[in-house]
């Protein structure tokens, strides 16, 4: 955690605390900031690569006190050790062992935060529609679905000062942040999001197989259009969303889609995975151990709820070569002929039986 020492209302100082160390600390608030990495590093380059003074243009918020200590999680400056000069001393396999733990850990440290800060390099957004860069990433899921209050930072051109950009802050509760980003989803056709906002903003509107259905769907895409086609962090971005969480240890972080495995099967009391493999195409790595998962098929509006036939659940195994794969067991499988189109069916009263009876009475 990062402890930030203002004075007068201007940044003077910060330096790096252990959260969980000192029993004093416990009970203090603090504030999480959520950003996509290449927006960080356009205003980075446009502040020309230096720390500023992020005192804000116009007028100061008189219920915030000038002289004050503020936490603030911000993921970069929060690794053990990672600051004042060691970073550079530092073991790089270590180091990036304990960013994926990190990662694992994110959900409950954006849960327990008092404020979310949002940000992204584009002017005039929002930060709730899908051409935000910000929205796109998979952790944001994490970020943005148990926040209690979000400041919303947006870049705006100033008038009458040429192409001047200043950023400006606004506070909301999140449940209006996410009701907003509900109702783009809805415009855009994005159903999984639509229910995971829903069943955040309104707890129990839900059921547990419909949230953590969209929960996955959801997930894939995500990793998938931000370019992580080997999903190394899939479990990492969904651990402290199910009702079951996996240690983080147990999380690697090298195939995604064990991760994603275990986490299934750790929650298969509440989750019938043959939903999930109903909807899943092919594998799109050959090289990974994902077995039966893959990239899933976006529904069209009506058809996001499925109702499985079937039980399914996942079990983790080795192939011949000792390598981890995931397999998937069925319960009660039954073969059905399909047709390309809805077709009635005329011997209908001849061959179930329910309906037999009702023939013989009419």
């Amino acid at each position: 955690m990062l402890e930030v020492t203002i004075q007068d209302g201007r940044y003077i100082s910060h330096k790096q605390i252990d959260w969980n160390a000192d029993p004093s600390l416990r009970g203090h608030e603090y504030t999480a900031i959520s950003y996509d990495m290449e927006s960080a590093f356009v205003l980075f380059s446009e502040a020309g690569k230096r720390a500023k003074d992020p005192s804000p243009v116009g007028k100061r918020d008189q219920q915030v006190r000038q002289n004050r200590t503020e936490f603030i999680w911000l993921d970069e400056f929060c690794l053990s050790g990672d600051c004042e000069g060691v970073k550079g001393n530092r073991d790089p396999d270590e180091e990036k062992q304990e960013r994926k733990e990190e990662l694992g850990r994110l959900t409950d440290i954006f849960r327990g935060a008092q404020t979310v800060v949002v940000f992204c390099q584009d002017v005039n957004c929002d930060h709730t529609t899908f051409a935000c860069q910000w929205g796109k990433r998979l952790f944001i899921l994490g970020e943005i679905l148990h926040a209690n209050k979000v400041q919303r930072m947006t870049r705006k051109i100033i008038p009458g000062k040429g192409q001047e950009i200043a950023s400006f802050l606004y506070s909301e509760s999140a449940r209006s942040f996410r009701e907003r980003m509900m109702h783009h989803a809805a415009q855009a056709g994005k159903w999984h999001l639509h229910t995971l906002l829903h069943q955040s903003n309104n707890s129990g509107s839900e059921t547990w197989q419909s949230a953590i259905h969209a929960l996955m769907v959801e997930a894939i895409r995500r990793d998938k259009e931000t370019g992580y086609r080997d999903h190394e962090l899939l479990g990492q971005g969904l651990n402290g969303l199910l009702p079951r969480r996996a240690h983080v240890r147990h999380l690697k972080g090298n195939d995604g889609w064990v991760d994603l495995s275990w986490l299934l099967e750790l929650n298969q009391g509440f989750y019938n995975m043959a939903t999930l493999a109903a909807v899943c195409s092919l594998n799109d790595t050959p090289k990974a151990a994902n077995g039966w998962l893959g990239p899933p098929i976006e529904p069209r509006a009506g058809s996001e709820r499925l109702e499985a036939l079937v039980t399914a659940f996942p079990v983790i195994g080795r192939d011949a070569t000792g390598k981890t794969t995931s397999h998937l067991n069925i319960v009660g499988a039954e073969t059905i002929g399909l047709h390309p189109s809805l077709k009635r069916d005329g011997k209908a009263l001849y061959r179930n039986p329910a309906l037999n009876r009702k023939k013989i009475i009419s």
